[in-house]
């Protein structure tokens, strides 16, 4: 991966920069995307770390998910990912957040050119594979999906790097590219997203095996799996917190195989590649109860349209080259895959690659095939200008499928879809037409016939850009809905706000459309945290499963245990449930309620008892507890109820809060008979504790919580807590420690072939 600075790379990089520019327009006018996980959980992150950067720290802690988490050992923060930790400076988070997107479109859309360019392709190949990658339907749909964009514009540089590994001959040579190829792999697993990360290094290995001699594949699958472990060192930073942390998180134990198959691709959603709309457009636009049932509750792509010109020119790509057969069998393992729990596929992959039991929507293996075919296209398009007959009779082929989808779909297909295949079967025909006449001037024309080929590739894919991306103003967004007013009323509290907010919401609202208002007004998923308020259970995997389990029993009591401020429910006819106070409607169909007799943020329980964690499981929700006077320690092994403290409060006994910072609550307790602070904050390793500055031991508490022994004093006595992200420190030094060795080894290297090629030649 030492690409060579050439005369058509000022065509292709402006070209490409160019189309992103042109199609993402509204971003650089100043609009952003809002929607859907962006919104939900990408603008709430991304303010949390601006906010601790401009503080002058990186942050440790989360106090607005669940019970709080460790920043660190949630990899999607991708703290020591360089261009988060640039983007998260603009003042507009949700434009920084935007254009990073935009940027990573834009670096992946290069390595596509770049990896077709490493396969043979020119620059009009290179062009459409950047093009194809970028505004394809996948791609466009991650958008609103988080961090995978940024794995997934990772992919093609792994792929190119395992090639050039693969490629070099041994020696120096090859050594300087083993140093290169660790970089892309540890930049995805620098973002966060491992599983992208894996993706990338299973493609670079196929692409290895296809492009080596079989003498070599030792050699070429060695070398790659050596940067690809060199790798892991470059990401520390992020992985190890990442393994510190995972225990107290919802990544201690694979999922099970129906989790990890939900957002599995519906088989009838194989039109969709090479179909415009197709069953997402149907499924979206609500146009049959049949063909909504099929996705429901939601797809994770709401667009796979690949491109009717690009499936065409993949295929026209296609050759005995055993590189291009290589991207073939990539692309088609991707799609067997992303079907997930329709074939058994995905369920032996889970058995036989272990990491990948932790992860869960099969759709993402479309990654993959996006990749691949991108790349196949760009070689298609280089050979629609070189052969005109195997052009014209692939066109022809294709106008044939489209005609007859136009014309028999509403014969054999569910109404739903029989309203949306004739309209995208009219895109492949205009599409067919257009490469078609492409083909024809080439022989003449060959520039005119590279621009049409580049015109249909991009208008047809921009109809992705019409539904996707949704652009929205942040000025619009981050006004403070009147919920957030209610529940500042409540009463001012030790740390931010927690509302309660029940899953039946999103239930209650079925159309997107509808539920846009709706879900901003009520706070959905991690938004409240730009408000200064928390919300249980929360929107991420670090928030520990037992906060869900708990609440999960629909009891007022379980509030009271996790020192819940206020419940949002679905409005109701009928008495108030006992427990809540009724504060009124925040929204049409959403109402809010004050939690009556919640516990205090800080306590003092009179009474511990020790119990295992599976007792303590039952017993959460006893009245004691329930009231603060007694405090579940998790022991060893118990399994029964074994005092060890003594007098019994007839009333909780708050601590007084005197400070909080970020993972840090230093408050004053009263206890004259001793006992134990009890901090309704979530418990994980890295806690820390001080009374009256004396090291004291944190113990596990009410399953979720934290506590500290205090012994008996007439005095008010102070406690202060803190969490230290475990692995944390660690991490940081192996990673700076292998990128320093990488940047010397890298020197080292070049000065060396500097020399070499100075030195005169011998006779």
């Amino acid at each position: 991966m030492e690409p060579t600075l050439s005369p058509r790379w000022r065509v292709i990089l402006p070209s490409l920069v160019a189309v992103l520019a042109v199609t993402h327009g509204p971003l650089f006018l100043g609009r952003s995307v809002i929607f859907r996980d962006t919104w939900l959980w990408v603008v709430p992150a991304r303010a949390l770390v601006r906010d601790a950067l401009l503080a002058g720290h990186l942050p440790h802690w989360n106090p607005f998910v669940g019970l709080g988490f460790s920043v660190p050992a949630e990899p999607l923060y991708g703290l020591y990912y360089p261009p988060h930790l640039a983007t998260v400076l603009f003042a507009d988070v949700a434009w920084g957040a935007s254009f990073e997107v935009w940027l990573h479109l834009l670096l992946g859309a290069l390595g596509c050119a770049a990896l077709a360019s490493r396969l043979g392709a020119r620059s009009l190949g290179a062009i459409v594979a950047g093009v194809a990658w970028s505004l394809s339907g996948p791609t466009q749909s991650t958008w609103s999906l988080g961090v995978i964009i940024y794995g997934s514009a990772w992919i093609p540089w792994c792929a190119l790097a395992a090639v050039h590994l693969a490629a070099a001959p041994p020696g120096p040579a090859w050594r300087r590219a083993l140093l290169v190829a660790m970089v892309p792999p540890g930049m995805a697993l620098l973002v966060g997203e491992p599983f992208l990360a894996l993706f990338g290094v299973v493609f670079g290995a196929g692409l290895a095996l296809a492009v080596a001699d079989r003498a070599t594949w030792p050699r070429a699958l060695g070398g790659w799996a050596l940067a690809s472990s060199a790798a892991l060192a470059l990401a520390a930073p992020t992985l190890v917190p990442m393994i510190a942390g995972a225990a107290s998180s919802q990544r201690a134990a694979p999922l099970s195989r129906a989790l990890a198959e939900t957002m599995s691709m519906h088989p009838w959603r194989l039109l969709d590649l090479g179909l415009f709309g197709g069953l997402g457009l149907a499924w979206s636009s609500h146009l049959d109860p049949v063909v909504s049932a099929l996705l429901d509750p939601a797809p994770l792509l709401e667009s796979m349209y690949l491109g009717a010109p690009v499936v065409v020119l993949a295929a026209l790509g296609v050759s005995r080259s055993r590189a291009r057969l290589g991207l073939v069998v990539i692309a088609l393992a991707g799609v067997l895959l992303a079907l997930g729990n329709h074939t058994p596929v995905h369920g032996l992959w889970r058995t036989i690659a272990v990491p990948f039991r932790f992860m869960r929507s099969p759709e993402k293996y479309l990654a993959l095939t996006t990749v691949a075919v991108a790349v196949l296209a760009g070689l298609g398009a280089d050979r629609l200008l070189r052969e005109r007959r195997p052009a014209l009779v692939a066109f022809a082929f294709a106008a044939s499928a489209y005609l007859a989808l136009w014309a028999t779909a509403r014969a054999w297909m569910p109404v739903g879809l029989a309203r949306v295949i004739p309209l995208g079967a009219v895109f492949g025909l205009a599409a067919a037409a257009l490469m078609a006449s492409a083909a024809l001037l080439a022989r003449r024309r060959t520039t005119t016939a590279a621009a049409l080929v580049i015109v249909a590739v991009t208008l047809d894919l921009s109809e992705n850009l019409r539904r996707l991306p949704r652009w929205d103003h942040w000025s619009e967004a981050r006004r403070a809905p009147p919920m957030v007013a209610a529940m500042r009323s409540i009463g001012p509290r030790a740390g931010a706000s927690r509302v309660y907010r029940t899953d039946a919401l999103e239930r209650s609202r079925r159309s997107f459309r509808e539920a846009t208002a709706f879900l901003r007004a009520t706070l959905q998923g991690n938004t409240s945290g730009l408000f200064g308020i928390a919300t249980l259970p929360g929107y991420d995997v670090g928030v520990s499963p037992e906060v869900g389990l708990l609440l999960a029993r629909r009891r007022v009591d379980a509030l009271r245990v996790l020192s819940i401020d206020g419940a949002l429910m679905p409005t109701r006819a009928g008495p108030t449930p006992p427990g809540l106070e009724r504060l009124g409607e925040v929204t049409p169909g959403a109402t809010l309620y004050r939690v009556l007799e919640t516990l205090p943020r800080a306590y003092v329980a009179a009474e511990s008892v020790e119990l295992s964690a599976e007792a303590t499981r039952a017993h959460l929700l006893d009245g004691e507890v329930v009231r603060g006077e007694r405090v579940l320690l998790i022991g060893a092994s118990r399994d029964s109820l074994v005092t060890t403290g003594s007098a019994r409060a007839t009333s909780v006994s708050p601590c007084r809060p005197v400070a909080i910072g970020d993972g840090e609550r230093v408050v004053d307790c009263d206890a004259p008979a001793g006992g134990h602070a009890v901090f309704v904050e979530q418990w994980t390793q890295g806690w820390s504790a001080t009374v009256d500055g004396r090291p004291a031991v944190v113990d596990q508490a009410n399953l979720l919580s934290l506590a500290v022994r205090l012994p008996p004093a007439l005095r008010r006595q102070r406690v202060r807590v803190w969490f230290t992200p475990p692995g944390q420190r660690a991490g940081m030094v192996i990673g700076a420690l292998s990128w320093l060795a990488l940047a010397a080894a890298g020197w080292v290297s070049s000065r060396a072939r500097g020399r070499s090629e100075a030195r005169p030649p011998r006779g």
